[in-house]
């Protein structure tokens, strides 16, 4: 599965003096705990020559962090769909960065999904691994085939409304 440019993005309330990259050093960066999120920003900072102690982390889950961006609990969020588009919905926000910014145009267009698996079981089971990775292959060309059910489907599954899911990309 590929990801789109927006998928994945930084972004801050539209009325907070965070500019750039740059200017999250010392600041309240919100992301969940192991995901891309963390090392999206870890990158951003990078590019822009800062360090991750540079930023103030707050770990929190995507249905913790929405309420809590809203009350400005923190200074930058780094979220991904179908948040980001249930976040700039329900907000007035900026971008600050997205896959594009942070990871170049072919990394963001190219962007691959990733899936756990415990190593022992695909070392025993290779033939079931191939199979399932098959049929999530099958699933995404339905979903990119039914636009309009697979968005009624997800809907439900990350509990966002119906109009945000019709707009991720």
């Amino acid at each position: 599965s590929t990801s789109s440019t927006r998928s994945s993005a930084i972004l801050v309330l539209e009325n907070s003096p965070i500019k750039t990259l740059a200017d999250l050093k010392g600041k309240k960066v919100a992301f969940a705990k192991g995901s891309s999120s963390q090392y999206m920003i870890a990158c951003a900072l990078e590019k822009v020559g800062l360090k991750y102690t540079d930023i103030k982390p707050v770990n929190l889950t995507p249905a913790e962090a929405l309420p809590a961006f809203e009350r400005g609990d923190f200074d930058a969020w780094v979220i991904w769909d179908p948040y980001t588009a249930e976040t700039e919905r329900k907000l007035r926000t900026r971008l600050l960065a997205d896959n594009t910014t942070v990871f170049g145009k072919k990394a963001a267009v190219e962007s691959p999904g990733f899936y756990y698996a415990a190593p022992d079981f695909v070392r025993d089971h290779p033939d079931i691994v191939k199979t399932i990775l098959q049929e999530l292959e099958k699933a995404g060309s339905w979903a990119k085939n039914n636009y309009k059910d697979s968005a009624k489907l997800l809907s439900k599954l990350y509990k966002v409304d119906l109009a945000t899911m019709e707009i991720v990309e």
